[in-house]
């Protein structure tokens, strides 16, 4: 066991403390942009949500206009859009298949 500490040790020690010093300055430093990455990734996820969630809002919409337009137009043509038959859809043309009633 030593009684004293030279200059020299003296020395030694404070550039062991300085070296733990930053080596704990740059771990807090790395924490800190860690935690920023992971907020702005949760912030980026809530965001993309909410554009999906009204994509498929305004899809849903889309269908409910298109089935109300093409019961309006079939019952315009004559045809009862309520009866259990089928239509089909051709080469971009629509044709009246199997069963449709006429009004």
């Amino acid at each position: 066991m030593r009684d004293h500490l030279d200059l020299k040790d003296l020395h030694m020690e404070g550039d062991g403390l300085l070296e733990t010093t930053l080596k704990w300055t740059k771990l807090g430093e790395l924490e800190r942009r860690v935690t920023e990455l992971i907020a702005s990734s949760v912030a980026q996820q809530r965001q993309s949500n909410s554009k999906l969630n009204s994509f498929i809002s305004g899809l849903e919409e889309s269908k409910e206009n298109l089935k109300l337009e093409l019961s309006a137009t079939l019952n315009e043509i004559g045809v009862d859009s309520n009866s259990a038959s089928m239509v089909t859809v051709e080469s971009a043309s629509v044709c009246a298949c199997q069963g449709l009633v006429s009004q």
